[in-house]
């Protein structure tokens, strides 16, 4: 059994890094369907339920804060934005 057999759930998350040192600065989770995320993000073919990272335009980060309650006020001058994801596991599952 692989540990994919074991995920409940993807948790997803724009990422704020500083661009002086690429410091996480701010995790923002989202709750945006997939399907609604791939409109907006390309995936790679390898990657159709985008769980790499992507890094985030000006555009993209826009058309996801439309989707979001809490908008995030970009900065691309101090900052770069991801799209990234996580995996919750249940390690008790056989």
């Amino acid at each position: 059994m692989s540990s994919l057999d074991k995920i409940v759930e993807i948790e997803r998350s724009v990422n704020i890094y500083q661009n002086s040192d690429n410091e996480l600065v701010e995790e923002i989770i989202i709750d945006i369907p997939l399907e609604k995320l791939k409109e907006i993000v390309t995936a790679k073919e390898e990657d159709p339920s985008l769980y790499e990272a992507y890094l985030l335009n000006d555009q993209q980060l826009e058309k996801i804060n439309l989707l979001l309650e809490k908008k995030i006020e970009p900065d691309f001058t101090q900052f770069f934005y991801v799209l990234e994801a996580a995996g919750i596991y249940d390690w008790s599952a056989n």
